[in-house]
C-alpha cells in the first residue's frame, strides 16, 4: 500500500472523527447531572455534615466520581491524526510520482484539524468583534485616530 493512500485514510478518519466531536464526546462522557440532582445531593452532603458536627465526628465527604480520560484526550487525538495525515501527504508528494493522492492526504488533514477548531476560532472572532464595537461605543477606539 502506498504511503498516500495509508494518509488518505488516516485523514479521512480524522475528518470524520472531526466531524462528528460534539456527538461523540457527549456519547463519551457521562450525562451531567440535573439541578434538581445537585440540588438534592448538596442538601444531602449538608445534611451529613450537621450531623457530623453535632454527634463530634469528622465529616468525610464522599468521594466524586472522576470523569472518563478518553474525553480530555478526543481532541488532541483528532488533531494528532489530522497531523499526521498530512505529514504522509507531503511526504508522499515528495517521494512519489503521482502527486494528488498526496496532496489530497495533506489537505484532508489540514481540513480536520481546521474543522476541529472551528468553533473556538469562530467564538474568538465574535468575541473580539464585540469588544470592538464596545470600544467603539465608548469612543476609545475613534479617538486613538484623531
Amino acid at each position: 500500500m502506498r504511503l498516500s493512500h495509508v494518509g488518505l485514510v488516516i485523514g479521512i478518519l480524522a475528518l470524520t472523527a472531526a466531524v462528528m466531536s460534539p456527538w461523540a464526546i457527549t456519547a463519551i462522557s457521562p450525562p451531567s447531572p440535573t439541578l434538581e440532582e445537585s440540588v438534592a445531593d448538596f442538601a444531602a452532603k449538608l445534611t451529613e455534615a450537621a450531623k457530623a458536627k453535632v454527634t463530634g465526628e469528622t465529616y468525610v465527604p464522599a468521594p466524586t466520581p472522576e470523569p472518563s480520560p478518553i474525553v480530555g484526550l478526543y481532541m488532541p487525538a483528532v488533531i494528532a491524526l489530522g497531523m499526521v495525515a498530512f505529514a504522509l501527504g507531503v511526504v508522499a508528494m515528495l517521494r512519489e510520482s503521482d502527486r494528488f493522492p498526496g496532496a489530497l492526504a495533506a489537505g484532508i488533514g489540514v481540513t480536520a484539524v481546521v474543522a476541529q477548531w472551528s468553533i473556538f476560532i469562530a467564538l474568538v472572532v465574535i468575541g473580539l468583534l464585540l469588544l470592538m464595537k464596545v470600544l467603539d461605543k465608548v469612543d476609545v477606539i475613534t479617538g486613538l485616530f484623531d
